[in-house]
């Protein structure tokens, strides 16, 4: 049986998205990955072979076949575990295969099945939308980045039998079990929220912000300019 995951990485300056294959046969047990891949990225499979053993799933002594494209993109730095669970967890049958349509999955697993942050999330969640995907399951740790773009769903995961029960629940179901990240609420004011969102990431590190921001009252508009450095 082959199956198709969508995920997505940075490349350079731009973000695109990745079809993830993986195809289960019979034949020498074991795995292949394909697809222009740097010695990083052929790591993957060892952590996911293991996270899936350790939430009670046994793999069957089969051939594994995961191959990622475009294949004119070399996979540098490229964090694909979840996607590739959630693959070889299709192509066996443990998850539906429906409940991938529309999907974007990102993530980074240990050998636990927790799914640790990755980089990029946000260009990715952009390219996501901009391709006319609805939802984006990525770590939790980096909900609240996907979050700052509208229009898509952002599902916030933290372990591998999280995504599964995700996956394999009813349409109605699924907002019961996780629900989506929202980035403000309706009650607290969109710019500024926002504003906050940006400082907590430049807080991380060391980065110079060019503030904007615009005070009025009844009878005057005055506009201010100023930068700040922010450091860690």
């Amino acid at each position: 049986m082959i199956s198709s995951v969508v995920s997505g990485a940075v490349h350079g300056i731009s973000s695109y998205l990745m079809q993830i294959e993986v195809d289960v046969s019979d034949g020498l047990p074991g795995f292949s990955m394909v697809g222009f891949l740097s010695s990083e990225v052929k790591e993957t499979i060892d952590r996911v072979k293991v996270a899936i053993r350790n939430n009670g799933i046994k793999l069957p002594s089969s051939k594994f076949t995961i191959n990622l494209s475009p294949a004119d993109i070399k996979k540098e730095g490229v964090i694909v575990d979840l996607p590739v669970a959630v693959g070889i967890l299709v192509a066996m049958g443990e998850i539906n295969e429906e409940s991938l349509e529309g999907t974007v999955i990102l993530g980074e697993l240990g050998l636990d099945g927790d799914v640790k942050h990755i980089n990029g999330t946000l260009p990715i969640v952009i390219k996501a939308k901009e391709c006319g995907f609805k939802t984006v399951i990525l770590p939790k740790a980096n909900a609240r980045e996907g979050a700052v773009i509208d229009g898509i769903s952002i599902i916030g995961v933290e372990t591998l039998g999280e995504v599964i029960a995700y996956l394999n629940a009813e349409a109605q179901e699924k907002s019961l079990l996780i629900a989506p990240t929202f980035l403000f609420s309706k009650t607290q004011s969109f710019p500024r929220y926002h504003s906050q969102f940006s400082l907590e990431l430049a807080h991380e590190k060391t980065v110079t912000l060019l503030l904007l921001y615009q005070k009025t009252d009844f009878f005057s508009e005055c506009s201010y300019l100023s930068t700040k450095r922010i450091c860690a």
